[in-house]
């Protein structure tokens, strides 16, 4: 089965290399959000069955904030953050 992933990176290089990345890997990416606002809208709209997430998204909220306004939405939809520069 194919997993929805929501991918939360403001980093538009990062975010296409682990784009192209995830999908050859056979995983659907079901919307890339650049900001903490767009991660929020999508993650309630399109309910992900996962989020990847940089950790130090550059926008008005920090990653702990997003994390928690996700969880107050949906507390089992698994997150997985990201913390350096996609290297491949």
């Amino acid at each position: 089965m194919m997993q929805n992933l929501l991918l939360v990176d403001s980093g538009a290089s990062d975010a296409t290399r682990l784009r192209n990345y995830l999908t050859k890997i056979g995983y659907q990416i079901t919307a890339v959000a650049k900001t903490a606002e767009q991660a929020i809208e999508n993650a309630r709209k399109l309910n992900p069955d996962f989020i990847v997430m940089d950790f130090s998204i550059r926008n008005k909220q920090t990653g702990y904030s997003l994390y928690d306004n996700i969880r107050q939405h949906d507390q089992n939809i698994p997150i997985l953050y990201m913390s350096a520069p996609a290297a491949w």
